[in-house]
């Protein structure tokens, strides 16, 4: 009885201590998929500068395409990972005032948000916001965006 008495206090301070938020709309949200899309842009093109660059590389060839697609796939990855990892927020989450937390609110960890960054290489992933407010990368990872 007492340790049940002594759990329920714990647990009201808890509550009571806890900062409230609140869950980011889908505006913000598509706001940051834009915003991370068009910086993911610029890193691609400067790293397909860097690589095919100046040589007159025939782009058309299946393996320079495959090999770029790989590239893009990867910087994609370590971008989400890096950003979200080190303080929840990519540049679109740092502009729109969002950042990511476990659906109890807490920071997740780095393999969490690893994870949750490898779910965004899922066909048609983008599409997963239709008719909810988080994706699929949140909703495998138990996740979500919250005003900061």
């Amino acid at each position: 009885m007492e340790n049940q008495i002594l759990d329920e206090n714990i647990l009201e301070s808890q509550v009571l201590g806890e900062e409230q938020y609140q869950i980011a709309p889908i505006g913000k949200r598509f706001g940051n998929y834009l915003i991370d899309m068009i910086v993911l842009w610029i890193i691609g093109a400067i790293i397909q500068y860097i690589i095919i660059g100046p040589m007159n590389v025939n782009v058309k060839d299946i393996g320079t395409n495959l090999g770029l697609f790989m590239i893009q796939i990867l910087v994609m990855v370590l971008y989400f990972t890096v950003f979200e990892s080190y303080n929840g927020k990519t540049i679109g989450k740092m502009i729109t005032g969002t950042r990511v937390l476990n659906i109890d609110f807490t920071k997740p960890s780095a393999e969490t948000i690893l994870k949750r960054s490898l779910c965004r290489i899922i066909p048609f992933e983008p599409f997963s916001y239709l008719g909810s407010t988080n994706g699929w990368h949140d909703s495998i990872m138990e996740t979500t965006v919250v005003f900061d």
